[in-house]
């Protein structure tokens, strides 16, 4: 008989005094821009935390500005990334008044948060699962969740809600 075991994943070490430093973090997006990111607020947060170095510079004219350090795919697939420590920051903002379905956050939240990460609402706070919405709504997340920040956790998701409230205020 065949005896398998499991590796435990683990988030990058997130204290910012080893192995990867915080202008180093990788991020790990969707692919669909409009849909995750439509007023351009990731590249931003990604310019403050990576520093002015942090974008692309379109080289043809139907070509997106993108952020250097990052992965793109759709899916649940990001949520494992960050869990094995192949990025640190992943964030999820929708277009104004898009509410995300529990069952395309709650797997991935389940995934990082075993494997050492933080995931919360755009303004640090824990996303609850019981507070889904209502008899009329109850496979959606609570209205006041207007994005979700995921990470590696400690200076890491310290710093994406820090740029996100900074980037929201300039915006």
């Amino acid at each position: 008989s065949s005896s398998s075991s499991w590796t435990k994943l683990h988030v990058t070490p997130n204290d910012g005094t080893t192995s990867k430093p915080l202008h180093q973090a990788k991020f790990c997006l969707g692919v669909e821009r409009g849909f995750s990111d439509p007023n351009g607020t990731i590249l931003k947060i990604a310019k403050m935390i990576n520093g002015p170095d942090a974008l692309t510079a379109p080289q043809h004219d139907d070509e997106v500005q993108d952020i250097k350090n990052s992965l793109r795919m759709d899916g649940q697939g990001k949520y494992g990334l960050l869990s094995r420590g192949d990025a640190e920051c992943f964030l999820r903002l929708p277009k104004e008044g898009y509410i995300d379905w529990v069952w395309d956050v709650a797997p991935g939240y389940l995934i990082l948060k075993e494997a050492g990460g933080t995931m919360t609402d755009v303004r640090g706070r824990p996303i609850d699962f019981s507070d889904i919405g209502g008899a009329e709504r109850r496979a959606k997340l609570p209205d006041h969740v207007k994005g979700i920040l995921g990470s590696c956790g400690g200076v890491f998701h310290d710093a994406l809600v820090e740029a996100h409230a900074e980037v929201e205020q300039i915006l």
